[in-house]
């Protein structure tokens, strides 16, 4: 304050001067915490919380190698089990030598303990297969990879599929292996068909140690694995199945998907069962060889047990190859044809009265040195089971066989023999037809030695007929090329000439004789006519005369009709009169 002294030292502090010496005393005044700061500490409390739900949640972290991580994306890409995440990919990296991708991943807790050594991975993305389209899916979300869980060792570094497995590792039913010589249309995604019902698929194939045959891996479900017994038969059921036989060319077709994928089939044959189409056939009219009362029905032996897992089994060419008596006695016979075979080879069936009863185990041409001749050797193997003896037992396959061995012994006495017979015109395929030929010359099939040798003869098939035709026109051609055949066609010509010359020389003296002739019958008429007025009806010969008269009548009618012939066919007075041909 202007012109306010100051306060000498040692003065009394009064109220004038308080203010220079002496400040006020602060209070502390209690203050209350504001609810601003709330959400800080609510957010620090979510971001704790979640961070220890993540750490808690937070499983291990895997790698899994690939051959090529296309579509994977770091830090997005998942990795999926029936549609849930349960991991997802943190980085990748290409491996030392390059020919392998990396892929780091963190799975979650929950999985931790299925990470084990049969735990598998694989990369889903768009696929398009014979067995369908898979993966639409990844076209929105992109790929991802699929684990499918496992039991055993903990594991965290796996190799992952290359290819999605096409049966689920949890699938119930058993693995088999089907063995054939060549693969054809068979693959991965096969389906396994059980009369025409979808039981399984194959999984894969391969060859086996030596190289020799595929060895195919077929997976059936449960409940049909039950259905594979120990003689089961196996079969390659393509969609177009087209076989040649006596009746032509059969063509089956299936559905469209089996069109593009193949399919499998099987069938367990049961007791007495035979080829299809030939249960009754062969009864017979050959069987009554042995008679006797008909033998009661036994009860057909139990079914073979079920197969065992991963059991070998031969996967058939078609169904009729596969149902045939592989496994039970048969009887063979060897064969000898002299007449050209082709189109035997082996697999070609043996047919009795038209049923097929076996088949053709080996061809081979034949050359017999001592004579100098070629001729085919064949073996045929044949089914006792088809052919039902009267009187026979059945439930006794020795004694089956026994009694089909002696049947046929019989049969050969009374002429049954076996034929080259073309079964179609379309592709040449043979059969080996066997039937009773009358009139063959007599022979006998030997019972108590192993492979014998079964009678036959030449079949009077087309084949035959155009042999024989082609062998009458080399005749033809042979008589034909000599010089007797020249030598008659002059002799003819020069006949032909002489006989054309008479009949120019007779030719001008045929007028005037025909003109003579035409004069004298009607001058005959004319007598008849004049004779028949002189006389009258009450003559003395009026009774004789007109009979007379109708024969000289006749006479000049004939003359006439001759005068007009020989007009007609002048050369007639050389050659005579000819008939005509009968109508």
């Amino acid at each position: 304050m202007a012109g306010r002294p100051l306060p000498a030292a040692g003065d009394p502090v009064t109220e004038d001067n308080r203010g220079f010496d002496e400040q006020p005393e602060a209070q502390a005044v209690p203050r209350r915490l504001s609810v601003i700061w709330l959400a800080p500490v609510f957010a620090l409390a979510v971001v704790g919380y979640l961070a220890w739900h993540t750490l808690f949640q937070r499983g291990p972290a895997i790698t899994v190698r690939f051959a090529s991580a296309d579509g994977l994306t770091a830090g997005e890409s998942e990795i999926r089990h029936k549609g849930v995440r349960i991991g997802t990919v943190e980085s990748l990296e290409l491996s030392q030598d390059l020919s392998e991708v990396i892929v780091h991943a963190r799975m979650t807790r929950e999985v931790t303990s299925h990470l084990t050594r049969s735990t598998r991975f694989w990369i889903v993305t768009p696929h398009v297969g014979t067995s369908g389209i898979t993966g639409l899916n990844t076209l929105v979300s992109g790929a991802y990879i699929e684990m499918y869980p496992g039991e055993g060792e903990a594991q965290r570094d796996f190799v992952g599929l290359e290819d999605p497995p096409l049966l689920q590792p949890d699938q119930a039913g058993r693995a088999f292996t089907l063995t054939e010589d060549e693969l054809g249309a068979i693959g991965p995604g096969t389906p396994i068909n059980y009369r025409g019902v979808a039981v399984g698929q194959v999984e894969g194939y391969a060859l086996d140690a030596k190289g020799q045959r595929v060895n195919v891996y077929a997976f059936v479900r449960a409940p049909y694995d039950a259905l594979i017994h120990d003689d089961t038969r196996f079969w390659d059921a393509s969609a177009i199945d087209v076989s040649a036989g006596p009746q032509g060319i059969r063509v089956r077709l299936n559905s469209v998907q089996q069109l593009v994928t193949g399919a499998i089939g099987f069938d367990t044959p049961q007791p007495g069962d035979v080829l299809p189409d030939t249960r009754t056939a062969a009864t017979a009219t050959e069987a009554q060889a042995t008679q006797g009362p008909a033998a009661p029905k036994a009860a057909p032996p139990p079914p073979a047990p079920e197969a065992a897992a991963d059991e070998v089994f031969a996967l058939y060419d078609s169904q009729a190859i596969a149902l045939r008596n592989h496994s039970g006695p048969r009887l063979t016979y060897s064969l000898r044809f002299d007449e050209a075979a082709a189109g035997l080879q082996v697999g070609t069936p043996v047919t009795l009265r038209g049923v097929e009863i076996g088949n053709v185990t080996q061809a081979q041409l034949v050359y017999d040195a001592k004579r100098g001749t070629l001729y085919e050797s064949a073996r045929m193997s044949i089914d006792p089971g088809i052919v039902q003896i009267v009187g026979a037992p059945h439930d006794n396959p020795a004694e089956q066989t026994t009694a089909v061995r002696e049947g046929l012994a019989r049969l050969v006495t009374r002429g049954l023999r076996a034929q080259l017979i073309t079964a179609s015109f379309l592709t040449g395929q043979k059969l080996i037809g066997m039937d009773i030929v009358h009139d063959a010359p007599a022979a006998k099939l030997p019972t108590d030695v192993d492979d014998p040798e079964f009678p036959s003869t030449r079949a009077t098939d087309v084949d035959a007929i155009m042999q024989s035709l082609e062998n009458t026109l080399h005749h033809i051609d042979a008589a034909t090329a000599g010089p007797a055949l020249g030598n008659a066609v002059k002799n003819l010509d020069a006949t032909l000439g002489h006989l054309e010359q008479i009949t120019r020389d007779v030719q001008p003296q045929i007028q005037p004789l025909i003109a003579s002739l035409k004069a004298t019958a009607d001058a005959a008429q004319v007598a008849a006519q004049s004779a028949s007025g002189t006389l009258g009806p009450d003559g003395a010969l009026a009774t004789r005369l007109p009979g007379l008269l109708q024969q000289v009548s006749d006479a000049a009618r004939s003359l006439r009709e001759l005068a007009d012939f020989l007009q007609r066919h002048p050369e007639a007075l050389l050659n005579g009169r000819r008939e005509a041909a009968p109508r």
